[in-house]
């Protein structure tokens, strides 16, 4: 679902910490209790961000800029791309795991089977001196 800005619902929940502004900037939007990505559109669309405390001229150049950045194709195309790099990622991680314990379990097989071998040519290694 996307709303009048085409955004995602999942991008809507975006944290202004994740987001790309300056500090100053960043600051001055978690301080006026803007969290997230809806609620910075939210003050966008009723023309208040000039009314917050320590937002001015050059802060809303920044976050007009950044907004209408986050809405071209490249950067969606960019965070998709990031996403499912992302995802690979924690995919090929699982399968190290995965090929790890497997390699662990076979050690184990093989120290087991070396003492089972070495008690068997014990064991035959008595019933030849008796």
């Amino acid at each position: 679902m996307t709303n009048q800005h085409n955004f995602t619902d999942i991008e809507l929940q975006t944290s202004i910490r994740d987001m790309v502004f300056s500090t100053r900037t960043r600051h001055a939007l978690l301080g006026n209790g803007i969290n997230t990505l809806k609620e910075l559109l939210d003050v966008m669309d009723c023309n208040r961000l000039g009314d917050l405390h320590l937002i001015g001229s050059q802060c809303i150049k920044e976050i007009n800029s950044k907004v209408a950045e986050m809405q071209t194709t490249k950067y969606r195309d960019f965070k998709e791309n990031m996403t499912a790099a992302e995802q690979r990622k924690k995919d090929i991680d699982k399968q190290i795991k995965q090929y790890k314990n497997a390699i662990m379990k076979l050690e184990n097989e093989q120290k087991y089977n070396d003492q089972v071998i070495i008690k068997l040519k014990q064991t035959y290694e008595k019933t030849l001196r008796k």
